[in-house]
Formats: C-alpha cells, sequence, structure tokens
C-alpha cells in the first residue's frame, strides 16, 4: 500500500487523471478499499484527518504516511524556533502543523483557508495535534479586502481556488484579504503559498510585507494553468518574484542552482505544477 501511494499521487499530479476513464477507474478502485468521507490517519509525525476523496492528496498520505518530503526537509530547514510562519492555502494543515512544531511556543503560524469543509477538518487536525499557536484566518488572501467567488473542487478539493480552472463543482462566496492587511509591521519570516493560481494576486496584497522583510523565505508553487485562467502571465509572475527573490526549483533530490524564466519555464512544461524556493534579495532588481 505504501508503494501504491508513492506511485499514484506523482503521476495523477503530472496529469494521468485527465486521460479519459481513468478517473472513473481509479474511484472505483478507492471506494472498494473503503476509502470514502474522512479518515484518519498518520502523516509523518501527526494525526490527520484526511478528506478521501481528494485523489491528488489523500494517497500518498493514507498509503505512504507522507507528503512532500522535500519541501518537508525545506522547511525543516529554513523555519527556527520563534519565527512567524504564514500557510496560505492551508488545506487541511499539514503545513501548520509542521511548522507550528518547527516555531515552538514563542512563534507563530497564520493559516489561511477560506474553503468551509477544509476549515472543519483544519481545525480538527490543530485540536488533535494540540497546536496552541496557530491562528486559523477564515479568508481567501488575494490582492483585495472584501468578498470573491471561490470554486469548490469537490473531486479535488485541495484544488479549490479563487480562480476558475476548468473543473469545478460549486461557486461560492468567500471572504478575503491582503497580507499587509493582516500582518500589518509584523515580522515574517517564512512563508508558504499554495493556492491554486490566486499567487499573483496575493503577491500584490503582501508588498509591504515583502519590502519590510529582508530575510524573507517564501515556498510557492507555480502552477501553469491556474496562472493562466486568472488572467496573469508566467513571466510577468516570475519577473515580479526575480526582482525581489533569488529562486531555486524544488526537486525530487534538492534544488536547483539559481534559476531563471527559462529555466522554470522549460520545467513547468513538462509538469502541471512546481514549487519555488525564493529567497529575499538584498536589494530589489
Amino acid at each position: 500500500m505504501e508503494v501504491l501511494g508513492r506511485i499514484v499521487s506523482p503521476l495523477f499530479n503530472r496529469g494521468i487523471g485527465k486521460i479519459p476513464g481513468v478517473l472513473p477507474l481509479y474511484r472505483r478502485f478507492w471506494e472498494c478499499f473503503g476509502f470514502k468521507g474522512i479518515r484518519l490517519t498518520r502523516v509523518n509525525d501527526f494525526k490527520m484527518y484526511i478528506i478521501c476523496r481528494d485523489w491528488a492528496v489523500a494517497p500518498t498520505m493514507i498509503f505512504a504516511h507522507s507528503w512532500e518530503p522535500e519541501e518537508t526537509r525545506i522547511c525543516k530547514q529554513c523555519v527556527k524556533e520563534g519565527m512567524t510562519v504564514v500557510d496560505a492555502g492551508a488545506y487541511i494543515g499539514y503545513y501548520s502543523l509542521l511548522t507550528s512544531r518547527l516555531v515552538g511556543n514563542k512563534g507563530k503560524v497564520y493559516a489561511f483557508e477560506p474553503s468551509p469543509e477544509s476549515l472543519s477538518i483544519l481545525r480538527k487536525n490543530i485540536k488533535i495535534n494540540n497546536c496552541k499557536n496557530i491562528q486559523v484566518v477564515e479568508k481567501a488572501l488575494t490582492d483585495k479586502i472584501g468578498y470573491a467567488s471561490y470554486y469548490l473542487a469537490h473531486n479535488n478539493p485541495s484544488n479549490s481556488s479563487t480562480v476558475e480552472i476548468l473543473e469545478y463543482h460549486e461557486k461560492i462566496e468567500v471572504p478575503t484579504t491582503t497580507l499587509d492587511e493582516v500582518m500589518g509591521n509584523k515580522r515574517v519570516d517564512v512563508i508558504k503559498m499554495d493556492i491554486e493560481g490566486g499567487e499573483r494576486a496575493a503577491l500584490n496584497g503582501m508588498t509591504k510585507v515583502i519590502r519590510n522583510n529582508p530575510d524573507l523565505v517564501m515556498l510557492v508553487e507555480v502552477y501553469l494553468q491556474g496562472i493562466v485562467s486568472a488572467g496573469w502571465d508566467l513571466k510577468g509572475y516570475i519577473d515580479f518574484l526575480i526582482s525581489r527573490f533569488h529562486l531555486h526549483i524544488v526537486r525530487k533530490n534538492g534544488i536547483t542552482d539559481e534559476a531563471g524564466y527559462k529555466d522554470i519555464q522549460s520545467t513547468i512544461e513538462k509538469r502541471t505544477a512546481i514549487n519555488l524556493l525564493c529567497r529575499r534579495r538584498s536589494k530589489d532588481v
């Protein structure tokens, strides 16, 4: 089962689920093993409730009892005791739990999540792991304060987004905010951001945070379909990051040397999404 989990999830993340007939067959297989509803499992050192129908996340968490090992290793290297961490797109809370333990009692984690279902599971996971230093913010992180449409992906809830990506099952209204508004002049040390194409707008809403924190480190997803669906340009997105951060592509066996636009473009064309480790430049370029 552990081997199956390590095989299945990367295949779906690379787009195999879009092949006609594959997804229904996978769901039938998944349900035959009794994986429905919410299931309590162990993910690394944490007890976690998992949404079983999330085929992009659940197989690895349930079968392999792990999640994104390289990104986990990066967090363990970058996040230290007493730091302030922002988890944008907290979903059910894996990175919130991980960074909560790393920052300790003197640190703080701000977990942003607008989905009602995900929020319910997130709070359960915070409680069962006795995390006292996580502040849940029930809003989508973007560049505006107010409300926005939020598209729920029923069969893959971790893909729900403020961006209307192809297959969603329900549209709701959720409150929105900016990181500049929430954090004000508070120190921010690390930002993990995975909001399915909403990253560029969220970056526009955190220019003050970026400017005021010279040692800021970010772990950011680049999801090409989401960026395009949001009306942004990949080059403009990457240029924004490069002007403020040194960028490194996260791979299974570590991070690359500093990457430019062409490196990122050629990598993302082969995959559904990639993660970037972003280290703040001493001076914007």
